[in-house]
């Protein structure tokens, strides 16, 4: 879900505490880079492209004031089809959906379920970090920055988010986290 930004930025608090995973976060270091265009100049074409690349089947419009850089979007959104509201909020869905990954079966703040069809790398419409891991195959970054799913085979694979020292050492040495396609 994307939640257009408030001057509170109280999506990025209240969504998440119910368990509603949201394209973007709070702080507006992070925001800035990887979500430029949200900044500038604003299409629907482009807007429509980067909720599709974001996995976001719902946007979430409040009457609280917007964030200075969500104007633009905000005027964009009121052009979706709403399928809920209130009198505080309404509800849009993304025109023609992408899902965050064939074959999602959960998702959370730390955990990842899919049920991988067939071999080959499949697309997880979720950030990279080095810290993902997964039960079987191989996780990579791909060019758009989000993570890659590598099997050998069709089966369930479980992906958790896990900090430790082991991991954090690693990662600042550069090296890949554990990859086993022969699992």
């Amino acid at each position: 879900m994307e939640a257009v930004d408030t001057l509170g930025h109280w999506a990025a608090v209240y969504l998440p505490d119910a368990r509603i995973p949201l394209a973007r976060g709070w702080y507006r270091q992070d925001d800035f880079p990887q979500n430029e265009l949200l900044y500038g100049k604003l299409g629907m074409r482009a807007y429509t492209a980067w909720l599709h690349r974001l996995g976001v089947r719902y946007v979430v419009l409040t009457n609280a004031p917007s964030d200075y850089s969500s104007h633009a979007e905000a005027k964009l959104v009121r052009r979706f089809a709403p399928v809920f509201a209130t009198s505080e909020l309404t509800i849009y869905a993304v025109p023609h959906p992408q899902p965050i990954a064939p074959g999602l079966l959960a998702l959370t703040e730390s955990h990842i379920k899919i049920a991988v069809a067939h071999p080959g790398t499949v697309r997880i419409a979720v950030r990279y970090s080095p810290y993902w891991h997964a039960s079987k195959g191989c996780l990579s970054e791909g060019k758009d920055g989000m993570l890659r799913l590598t099997n050998r085979r069709a089966r369930i694979v479980g992906i958790a988010f896990r900090v430790n020292a082991s991991r954090a050492l690693r990662s600042l040495a550069g090296e890949q986290p554990d990859c086993d396609l022969g699992r």
